[in-house]
């Protein structure tokens, strides 16, 4: 597959919206009593929300741009005020070409917003199945995050997937290692389940007497 082409005008907006807040905000930190910043390129610079342009463009699923961006050294592991990096954003929008081109430019797929979700967890609210492949495993088809990661509510992707109504993501978690789980409101993924495609999926991984239980699911 080509690479889509990318639009000068656009990546040249991108970079320009955040060097403009990050000027009117060193203008203004004299004023706080605070000391200036050392120099940053302008296309690992930040605004208010420490959004990059490389972020902006993640957020708005412009993966030519995103692209763009990259090859000019762009750091894919910049975080915003909550922690989330581009490839978050990558995750969310399930687009796994651009987690993909991310995680090649050294992003790290195992990480922690400041609400303890990981990429998995947004990848798996989305369903999307490639998606969630690029960031939960190597070449070699191995799970190399922790599919078993708890946001602060105590939920994990399983749960995301099955409260989602994704069947086939559950049933991919469930083949890289996922275990059920109670969150915080006593909920297991079963319990949050939105459709039989689900359940069913959930009901085939419990163990069985005489059948043993392949996907190592835990049932509380």
């Amino acid at each position: 597959m080509s690479k889509p082409k990318t639009n000068p005008s656009l990546l040249a907006a991108y970079i320009g919206a955040v060097a403009t807040l990050f000027s009117a905000t060193v203008a203004l930190l004299p004023k706080l009593g605070c000391d200036g910043p050392k120099s940053v390129p302008a296309v690992n610079q930040k605004d208010a929300n420490s959004w990059t342009p490389l972020f902006m463009a993640a957020r708005d699923d412009k993966t030519a741009v995103v692209d763009a961006l990259l090859a000019q050294g762009a750091d894919p592991n910049q975080a915003d005020n909550h922690g989330w990096t581009p490839l978050f954003q990558a995750a969310r929008q399930g687009n796994a070409r651009m987690v993909r081109d991310l995680v090649a430019k050294g992003a790290a797929v195992d990480i922690q917003s400041d609400m303890k979700e990981t990429p998995l967890h947004l990848a798996a609210a989305n369903g999307d199945l490639d998606t969630i492949t690029a960031i939960a495993t190597d070449n070699d088809g191995k799970a190399v995050v922790n599919v078993n990661a708890e946001d602060i509510h105590g939920l994990r992707p399983l749960h995301y997937a099955a409260r989602k109504g994704h069947g086939q993501a559950v049933r991919l978690l469930l083949s890289l290692g996922a275990e059920d789980s109670k969150n915080d409101q006593g909920q297991t993924a079963m319990d949050l389940a939105s459709n039989s495609e689900v359940k069913d999926a959930l009901k085939q991984a419990q163990p069985h007497t005489g059948r043993g239980n392949p996907l190592k699911i835990k049932i509380f």
